[in-house]
């Protein structure tokens, strides 16, 4: 539709479905694609990863935007990009559990792509 007051799409009502029910469940971000089974799953990740990132520090997730972002520069560059030496980049990467978020990204990407199929 050419306004969103006019939107009725099956996107439309299932991110209205889902935000109404963030609250309830106390979670920030959720999935609802019409596929209960992959939902399921997918949400399941979704609150486990949300048990890391709802605990970043504002610098935890300046840094992770900015590994995300430029993903060729290394610790030393980053710290450079953020006014920070080498070792606080090292201890911002730990404190994020960036490897780990990187797998999970890695893990929605082969699953969306299956789903896909």
């Amino acid at each position: 539709a050419k306004t969103i007051s006019e939107s009725n799409g099956t996107a439309f009502i299932r991110s209205g479905e889902t935000f109404e029910t963030l609250k309830k469940q106390k979670i920030t971000l959720a999935i609802n694609t019409g596929n209960a089974d992959f939902d399921y799953e997918m949400n399941l990740m979704i609150k486990l990863a949300l048990t890391v990132m709802d605990n970043w520090l504002v610098q935890s997730a300046e840094f992770v935007l900015t590994a995300i972002q430029n993903p060729t520069m290394s610790q030393e560059e980053i710290g450079q990009k953020l006014g920070i030496n080498q070792a606080a980049v090292s201890r911002r990467q730990k404190r994020a559990q960036f490897e780990l978020m990187m797998e999970l990204d890695q893990f929605y990407r082969k699953k969306i792509k299956n789903n896909l199929k």
